[in-house]
């Protein structure tokens, strides 16, 4: 079995799938992200009182 390569195993399309599917499940965006990160920079920086 060890010698077999994976391919022969299993069937390799629903794998890809499946991980292709967990990658677009998020509603975020990079601004969105970017965003947010941005607020709580400042939010951070008025509880410093910068």
């Amino acid at each position: 079995m060890a010698s077999l390569p994976a391919w022969r195993t299993i069937d390799p399309l629903p794998v890809l799938k499946e991980f292709y599917d967990d990658e677009n499940d998020d509603d975020e965006s990079l601004e969105t992200l970017v965003d947010a990160a941005n607020k709580e920079a400042k939010d951070a920086n008025k509880k410093k009182g910068y």
